[in-house]
């Protein structure tokens, strides 16, 4: 057993370091806890790809200086009740992770729905432009 904790203790500072590193937009589309799901990477692709999401990223840049983008995270996948993937994105400040959208994945069809904040329900992407999607 000592055997194994030694190279675990060995290598935790720098997980841990890592872990306190700020994400940028290019390893927020590589989501850990789905590394070797093909199907959340297309889908964080297609929302990385929306124009609203797009806007977010420059003015993400803009009030870092370039040193940070919008930050994608898949924050769960499909199961039988639930047949989406669920995707946050934000600014993952010092601090924390600030919230600006919630889209919701079908990976079926690729399908994106998002959460408006104000009514609290799920619409399709037209209801929300439609609506003054900021």
């Amino acid at each position: 057993m000592p055997q194994v904790i030694l190279p675990l203790l060995w290598i935790a500072p720098f997980l841990t370091e890592a872990l306190r590193q700020p994400l940028n937009h290019t390893s927020c589309l590589i989501n850990i806890q789905l590394a070797n799901d093909s199907l959340a990477d297309r889908a964080t692709e297609n929302v990385y790809m929306l124009p609203e999401v797009r806007a977010k990223e420059k003015y993400i840049q803009k009030i870092t200086d370039g040193k940070q983008g919008v930050t994608l995270l898949v924050r769960a996948k499909p199961t039988l009740q639930e047949p989406f993937y669920v995707i946050q994105v934000g600014y993952n400040n010092p601090d924390r992770l600030i919230v600006y959208y919630t889209f919701y994945v079908y990976p079926k069809n690729m399908h994106i729905k998002v959460l408006d904040t104000v009514s609290g329900k799920v619409i399709t992407l037209s209801e929300w432009r439609a609506g003054g999607a900021l």
